[in-house]
């Protein structure tokens, strides 16, 4: 499976699958290594499932991000994904947004997290 993203300049937004879970990791992991880019929105909203090896690849990408000096941005405007990030504290460590434009915009004022 391939993952689909687009480029804008210094951002690269990463469509996440319907399931991230054990089988699509490898996917979200090959993509972000394609990408030439150090920030990344990754935009959950056509995710479905969303277990914990997804929670786990979504703070492991956050921290090899960090590690190259870029950042991670969330999409999530389903209510069931932003309760999932909420409850497990993810939020609190990684900016999520409503909409890729929110999350864009704060990479490109420079906001750091």
């Amino acid at each position: 499976m391939q993952l689909a993203y687009e480029i804008f300049g210094d951002i690269a937004v990463v469509h996440a699958p319907e399931e991230l879970s054990e089988d699509s990791v490898p996917a979200l992991f090959a993509a972000l290594e394609q990408i030439q880019v150090r920030h990344i929105v990754l935009d959950l909203d056509r995710t479905e499932l969303l277990d914990s090896a997804g929670l786990t690849a979504i703070v492991n990408a956050h921290e090899m991000l960090q590690q190259k000096q870029g950042s991670l941005r969330l999409v999530a405007s389903q209510p069931i994904n932003r309760k999932i990030l909420h409850i497990t504290g993810i939020e609190q460590t990684i900016p999520v947004f409503d909409t890729v434009v929110e999350a864009a915009k704060t990479l490109h004022r420079g906001v750091s997290e």
